[in-house]
């Protein structure tokens, strides 16, 4: 190298100093003026910060204190093979039901409803786990068993999609 290259290597126009084609002084502790304007905050950038942390931190509080509420009103878990019903149970009253002939069992516990014996293969409604809100349901598929529950209420909604 030349030392015409050691010029153009080490002048401010070929670092990363230049912004618009100016050349920047370099304050203390090696940061560039323009670098500290850009990156000071202002009182308005504390206060939108301060004010997406309190909504957000509001959001999260209710989200965990409804999540796992039941809605109140009378719920009833019908029990379907195929199109006919054979039998609607109310989940207010905590027990045990033996479903076709003594093959499936299903407990209700605390207004929540889950199947704890079945004779199919693969025991996917066991492992379904407990239900307890409107419009949820449990699947037998070799069984042919729909137990799906139902409210005078509004169902329990997941999402809207419009």
């Amino acid at each position: 190298m030349t030392s015409r290259d050691d010029k153009v290597l080490n002048s401010p126009a070929s670092s990363s100093e230049v912004r618009s084609g100016e050349c920047l002084r370099r304050g203390e502790g090696g940061r560039s003026e323009a670098y500290a304007d850009i990156h000071r905050i202002s009182r308005l950038d504390v206060v939108v910060i301060v004010l997406i942390l309190v909504v957000s931190v509001g959001l999260l509080w209710r989200i965990s204190r409804s999540r796992g509420k039941v809605p109140s009103g009378s719920r009833i878990a019908v029990v379907r093979q195929g199109d006919t019903v054979l039998e609607e149970v109310d989940l207010e009253k905590d027990g045990e039901i033996a479903l076709l002939e003594g093959r499936m069992q299903v407990r209700i516990e605390q207004g929540r409803l889950r199947v704890m014996e079945s004779d199919c293969a693969k025991k996917t409604c066991m492992n379904m786990g407990w239900i307890q809100h409107p419009r949820q349901s449990i699947v037998c598929i070799p069984n042919k068993v729909l137990i799906e529950i139902e409210s005078a209420e509004t169902p329990f909604l997941d999402a809207v999609v419009r």
